[in-house]
């Protein structure tokens, strides 16, 4: 089991954003799944692999799985990175700290509404995250189209934004959508609010039973 919260999303043309510190044992060295709706089809995740290399994969409604990964760039344990995953029509890319780091161009198919569930810190039952997460933001549209510099203050909730979790008191357990959709969020094990890199909090996960789904 893990930690992991979750929320109903889509990924016809989808931004995901986000701060995170991965603070994983060596021991651990797991593929670790940070923000994922994975039970049907269309699917969209971002991950860690057990090599510390930022993972973004979408999967179309008739099954087709498209991947990349960073061969440019590693997320540094215990050191807080910005990462993005953005499908814009038929290209995917994927962001370490305003960089494209990978990208492809070839995606075809049908991506449109799922109705799965969300989980953030990891799936159930497999690729829990140890470590923080920062403001999470989900779009419906592609907020990154060429480098950038990661923002420094909170996200801004506008009306493609879809998802956002970045307000919490430091050990609280109380986690809030803060965008227009009003996601109910759903705990699992004891993820937490911990002092934040931006913004006003960062989520802490064990990397064994936390997580939480809308």
């Amino acid at each position: 089991s893990n930690e992991y919260a979750s929320v109903v999303s889509e990924c016809t043309n989808i931004s995901v954003g986000y701060y995170n510190q991965h603070t994983k044992n060596e021991v651990q060295d797991l593929d670790s799944s940070l923000y994922s709706f994975h039970t049907g089809n269309p699917t969209i995740e971002i991950r860690i692999d057990e090599n510390d290399k930022p993972m973004l994969e979408c999967q179309s409604v008739e099954g087709t799985d498209y991947q990349i990964s960073s061969s440019d760039g590693d997320v540094t344990r215990k050191k807080w990175h910005h990462i993005a995953g953005v499908k814009n029509g038929a290209n995917l890319t994927l962001y370490l700290d305003g960089v494209a780091v990978a990208t492809r161009s070839d995606l075809t198919g049908n991506f449109g509404n799922s109705t799965d569930t969300t989980h953030i810190g990891g799936r159930v039952g497999s690729k829990p995250y140890g470590g923080y997460l920062g403001p999470l933001r989900v779009s419906n549209s592609a907020r990154y189209t060429e480098d950038f510099t990661p923002p420094t203050t909170s996200f801004t909730n506008d009306g493609n934004t879809k998802l956002l979790i970045q307000n919490g008191t430091d050990g609280s357990q109380t986690f809030t959508d803060s965008s227009s959709s009003s996601h109910s969020i759903t705990v699992n094990g004891s993820p937490r609010w911990f002092a934040p890199k931006v913004g006003a909090g960062a989520m802490a996960f064990d990397g064994t039973e936390d997580f939480y789904l809308s």
